[in-house]
């Protein structure tokens, strides 16, 4: 095959959402600062703008702060962990129902089962 069929063929291969949840179950359990540090940015944009919040801005702040090391080698944090942190943040705090923008078309969990992987996760020792 040449070249343009391929990057042809990858440009309209959906997306394998399944693996998103697991590995950001993987990130949060092992990095709870994350969130904590999400919460803050988020409650920050909510202050400001108190019709929508911005998952994105939060994660990049986030990205901005010196200091934040998280155990994943390979990024410090995953875009696809945003929507998460969002939904996760959408469930435990009501005020921000309806404040961040929620795709549903290829998300592969709820609101329901990402605060309930949360709620059981064990302090870390």
């Amino acid at each position: 095959m040449n070249q343009q069929l391929l990057d042809l063929e990858a440009e309209t291969t959906p997306v394998d959402t399944r693996r998103r949840f697991p590995a950001w179950c993987d990130f949060h359990r092992e990095n709870p600062h994350v969130f904590r540090l999400f919460v803050e940015f988020a409650n920050e944009d909510l202050a400001e703008s108190p019709n929508r919040v911005s998952a994105r801005d939060a994660g990049q702040k986030i990205r901005k702060l010196k200091g934040v090391e998280t155990t994943d080698l390979t990024h410090k944090l995953n875009d696809h962990h945003f929507p998460y942190y969002a939904r996760l943040l959408t469930g435990l705090d009501k005020r921000f129902t309806g404040k961040f923008l929620l795709k549903n078309s290829t998300f592969d969990s709820t609101v329901e089962e990402i605060v309930t992987f949360h709620t059981n996760l064990r302090p870390a020792t």
